[in-house]
């Protein structure tokens, strides 16, 4: 990973910051107080960066299987057990949404969600997946479907025996 990219970038598209702290009248060189404060904001993207880097390949891995070892995401990721905990945790922390529940309550209550399009939970040595997006239920669209169908007939029934009923007449 090439951070020097991230880097340039980020100081190319990012504004110009403002310290939220007035400086120190001691202090003479006002611009060297603004550019230590952008670079406190470069280092805070370039630490988020790096803490997310892994997280498209964890993501990867995770839609491929229902239940893993540890040993074996560890040794497919090229890491330590313990360094993959450590990534497993990053990956929930940075990919949870809070939900809320309903209408006039706080944005701070309801329910943590996954945003990652799958959850997980550690037992043991053992990684249980799970695909937290809703799978279409393809039975109940097509049985839907069939009771359009059958309201559709039974309409033009109605209408097929109103229109005999009229040239009879």
């Amino acid at each position: 990973m090439d951070v020097s990219e991230y880097e340039a970038t980020f100081l190319f598209g990012c504004p110009k910051f403002v310290s939220p702290v007035l400086p120190d009248r001691l202090i003479q060189d006002a611009q060297n107080h603004t550019s230590v404060t952008g670079d406190q904001q470069i280092l805070m993207f370039i630490k988020e960066v790096e803490q997310q880097h892994k997280i498209p390949q964890l993501r990867s891995f995770l839609k491929l299987y229902t239940s893993l070892p540890i040993a074996k995401l560890a040794d497919f990721m090229d890491m330590s057990e313990e360094d993959l905990h450590l990534e497993l945790m990053c990956y929930k922390h940075k990919l949870a949404n809070m939900r809320c529940s309903g209408y006039g309550i706080g944005g701070l209550e309801g329910s943590l969600v996954s945003s990652g399009g799958t959850d997980f939970f550690i037992d043991g040595d053992m990684i249980h997946i799970e695909d937290s997006k809703a799978k279409a239920n393809f039975a109940q669209f097509f049985i839907r479907e069939i009771e359009k169908l059958q309201t559709v007939n039974k309409n033009l029934d109605v209408l097929e025996d109103q229109r005999a009923e009229m040239s009879r007449s």
